[in-house]
């Protein structure tokens, strides 16, 4: 896939107010758009295989990465 096209791309329901479309990946880095429904909780996990970067649009997220709490807002990542 050498292009994404958000509007050719469904959604990808995850449960509990979660969904996501993968935007692209390697065998070292993967993309993917997430949207969280106001409140929802994704569950802790690792990325052994790949390393995969969050950048927040818009509203907020709390992030635990190597331990470390943050709180990101729109343009943090």
């Amino acid at each position: 896939m050498r292009y994404f096209e958000h509007t050719a791309t469904p959604w990808t329901e995850l449960g509990d107010g979660l969904r996501r479309k993968i935007i692209g990946h390697t065998p070292q880095l993967m993309s993917v758009l997430m949207q969280f429904d106001k409140g929802a909780v994704g569950t802790p996990h690792a990325h052994d295989v790949h390393d995969q970067i969050a950048y927040v649009v818009a509203g907020s997220f709390e992030a635990t990465v190597d331990g470390e709490v943050r709180v990101l807002r729109a343009g943090d990542a």
